[in-house]
């Protein structure tokens, strides 16, 4: 389908990808010297991601507070 082609995922995550170096660029030429992009959070921490990979066993889990 012609909805497939155009807005595909991957040409969809291109066109971000694009997108925000673009930013970035215009942000570093009108003079921004720090500049934080935040990326995915690391997964296992996420709550549900633990609960739904729960392990019986304790030592899959890092000690002390935290995920």
């Amino acid at each position: 389908m012609l909805l497939d082609l155009i807005f595909s995922p991957k040409l969809i995550n291109k066109e971000m990808i694009f997108l925000c170096c673009w930013v970035l660029q215009q942000l570093v030429k009108e003079g921004g010297r720090y500049v934080v992009v935040p990326g995915q959070p690391p997964m296992g921490c996420i709550p549900i991601v633990l609960t739904l990979y729960a392990s019986p066993n304790k030592k899959h889990y890092d000690p002390g507070p935290g995920a």
